[in-house]
């Protein structure tokens, strides 16, 4: 019982912190609905049809949010500026800063803004060693914290980095990423606190199956920042869809911690697709309502193995009276 009042205090707590503090013009579509099916990049010759899935989700009333648009890891990025032109859906760059300089940053954000971009998610990303082109340059020239500095400071004031002139000012909304299970929270939160100071205006985590690393985010945030956290949290919510791929995500990539629990829930449900699948489904359905209670500006759901259809599944399943 005192646990529980503890926990709800807290709750209360970080919401009063955020309406108290400035409300940003805007938070990508996602952080004032539901949900949204994060967009996978591949070559163009997929975007037909991923423009045709997207516009799908849109008809069946399933985009409750702006789809994140994020490449290949570590490899190509495409037709960003198609989607959000042609399926009509405001979208999100992944805007990772390895693998280019300073010159080619400011010519990247210009052209994106050319084209319609306003949202960007900044973030370093991932070494081109476990990607298409592993003797690829890996310098970072600018770090994620940087970039929205330069982003927020210099681009959104009408100048580039060294002070010139870009002509006008932009107008881009950029967010940041968190990893919730970082096995050093301190750090992280730490970061998390000068990407807040930097500009970030959201930030997008890495998915988690429980509701404790964001609480325990939250708590160790307040500790180093001497504040609650008042950034709009997007939480990232990658459905299992069978046992394999639990251990695989547990096991082989850095920063995704399952808990015993669920990877123990996938086991029971056995070999079968279907059933894994509602298992599945049926956990990332009771995340979604957990954050909800912990009042999370939002989720995004990230399909797997291109089954955006099973995406759309979870986030019309998550609909409910309330908006998140």
């Amino acid at each position: 019982m005192l646990r529980h009042r503890a926990r709800a205090h807290d709750r209360d707590r970080h919401r009063a912190a955020r309406s108290r503090a400035a409300c940003p013009d805007r938070v990508p579509r996602g952080g004032s609905r539901r949900a949204d099916p994060r967009r996978g990049h591949g070559r163009p010759a997929d975007e037909a049809g991923g423009q045709a899935r997207d516009r799908s989700l849109r008809r069946d009333g399933r985009d409750g949010a702006a789809p994140v648009v994020q490449c290949r890891p570590a490899g190509r990025r495409g037709g960003d500026a198609l989607i959000h032109e042609q399926a009509d859906i405001e979208t999100v760059l992944h805007f990772p800063t390895r693998g280019r300089n300073l010159l080619r940053l400011q010519g990247d954000l210009l052209g994106a803004y050319a084209l319609g971009i306003r949202n960007l998610f900044v973030c370093v990303g991932d070494p081109v060693t476990i990607g298409e082109y592993p003797h690829g340059s890996n310098n970072v020239d600018v770090t994620a914290t940087g970039l929205l500095s330069m982003i927020t400071h210099a681009f959104n004031a009408g100048v580039d980095r060294s002070g010139t002139s870009i002509g006008a000012p932009t107008s881009f909304f950029a967010g940041a990423a968190v990893a919730p299970s970082a096995p050093d929270l301190e750090r992280e939160a730490r970061l998390l606190a000068r990407k807040a100071e930097a500009g970030a205006r959201f930030v997008l985590t890495q998915p988690f199956y429980s509701i404790d690393p964001l609480l325990a985010l939250r708590e160790t945030y307040e500790k180093v920042a001497g504040e609650p956290l008042t950034v709009p949290v997007i939480a990232g919510v990658l459905p299992l869809m069978m046992s394999r791929h639990a251990e695989f995500l547990h096991n082989e990539v850095p920063g995704i911690e399952i808990p015993e629990a669920a990877r123990n829930r996938m086991r029971s449900a056995g070999d079968d697709d279907d059933r894994a699948w509602e298992e599945g489904a049926a956990m990332a359905i009771e995340l979604i309502a957990a954050l909800r209670e912990e009042g999370v500006a939002g989720v995004y759901v990230m399909p797997q193995f291109g089954r955006y259809d099973r995406a759309a599944e979870v986030v019309e399943a998550a609909r409910g009276p309330a908006t998140m």
